[in-house]
């Protein structure tokens, strides 16, 4: 049976089970900073642990189906109506919760057509399921967030004109340029790529372009932001 709906002032839950890197990780610790001390509760990527401030009352979710569905299944039974959930992990509830879910959508593969033919097998799988689990479960979110007005046209194409989307580019308070700056700013590349060593970022397919802009005759600069030991063969490389 499912739990009594709680009589209660509105509540703040956190629901960011797979982030642990990258952009997500950026924005995740944001939040954090400016929001935490308003979550009542949250559930994270276990990954995390050691890396990031423990919130009161937090559920590290581990890396296996078992252990995000039980996220999911968590989310369910705790939220209530009056609460808002702030999913970071670019999902929509698997459950229908009856609080309001607010989905912060990065990822552009899981609302593209664009084939995963290229993605080792493991990753290919997992896409889909989530690619389908983003399709049929939209409904369960009160409103979609986007950066880019290109993801906003993306997740009207994927799920209809009628979703509600707000478009909202994010600026780190942390790290706002200032016009001084800018002013005394030396350029010390042609280009410069800020993105973390995965599959889906292309910096294979951007090397290659590299390799033939320079056997063109083209030598510009380019700076890219990769840790080699989190992804040492794409460093080696």
């Amino acid at each position: 049976m499912r739990r009594r709906l709680r009589n209660s002032e509105k509540i703040m839950i956190l629901h960011a089970p797979n982030v642990h890197t990258g952009g997500g990780m950026v924005l995740l610790r944001e939040l954090l900073s400016v929001a935490g001390s308003f979550l009542n509760w949250a559930q994270l990527d276990a990954r995390l642990i050691n890396r990031i401030g423990v919130l009161k009352g937090s559920y590290f979710i581990q890396r296996s189906v078992f252990s995000r569905l039980s996220a999911e299944w968590r989310l369910w039974r705790k939220s209530a109506a009056n609460d808002v959930v702030l999913c970071f992990n670019g999902l929509p509830p698997f459950f229908p919760i009856s609080a309001s879910a607010v989905v912060f959508v990065q990822n552009r593969i899981l609302v593209e057509k664009q084939s995963l033919g290229g993605y080792p097998l493991a990753t290919r799988l997992r896409l889909a399921i989530e690619r389908a689990w983003f399709r049929i479960m939209w409904k369960h979110a009160s409103l979609y967030i986007v950066q880019t007005p290109s993801m906003v046209r993306l997740l009207k194409d994927c799920l209809g004109p009628r979703v509600n989307i707000d478009y909202l580019p994010f600026v780190a308070t942390s790290t706002a340029a200032t016009e001084e700056s800018v002013e005394n700013y030396e350029k010390k590349y042609d280009f410069l790529y800020v993105a973390s060593g995965e599959v889906h970022k292309n910096h294979v397919k951007l090397l290659e372009a590299w390799r033939l802009i320079s056997a063109a005759g083209l030598k510009p600069s380019l700076a890219l932001t990769i840790d080699p030991l989190s992804f040492p063969a794409l460093s080696a490389e």
